[in-house]
């Protein structure tokens, strides 16, 4: 006797944690931006829940922040120091459970000249004429029209 009802088709299908996500970071002066894509491995489609990212100083080797449960990218990892080495670590999530952890060696950038000047002259949105050291491409001092 069968407990099913008569037509009733069952499909089972079989998959395993997902592969390492394939990472892009663009880093700021004091944080990273974030994004990525699913390996190619995962090709049953089965839906990923959400991802797990571990931020590690890249001196001491330390896990410094952990982000569980996220959903959305591009995510942003701030208060960083600039000119600092992290690792990244990602970590998606299917029903089955964590899978493979991909991970990212990255630096924060360093703050040159023109972050520091803008700073210094600009106070509001209209077009100012700031006095630039361009010694990278010439010896004398210029002025620049910069709008912002």
């Amino acid at each position: 006797m069968s407990v099913l009802a008569p037509n009733v088709n069952l499909i089972f299908l079989l998959t395993d944690p997902p592969g390492p996500p394939v990472i892009k970071v663009f880093p700021g002066v004091f944080s990273l931006k974030l994004t990525w894509n699913s390996t190619s491995r995962d090709t049953n489609n089965i839906q990923i829940l959400d991802y797990r990212i571990k931020v590690i100083d890249g001196t001491t080797l330390k896990q410094i922040f952990i982000y569980p449960a996220i959903i959305r990218k591009p995510f942003e990892i701030e208060k960083l120091v600039r000119n600092k080495t992290y690792v990244v670590e990602i970590q998606a999530r299917n029903e089955v459970g964590y899978g493979e952890t991909a991970n990212i060696s990255t630096r924060t950038l360093l703050a040159g000249k023109m972050i520091n000047l803008l700073n210094k002259y600009v106070t509001s949105t209209r077009s100012y004429e700031v006095p630039l050291d361009l010694e990278y491409t010439s010896s004398n001092p210029r002025h620049v029209q910069i709008p912002i």
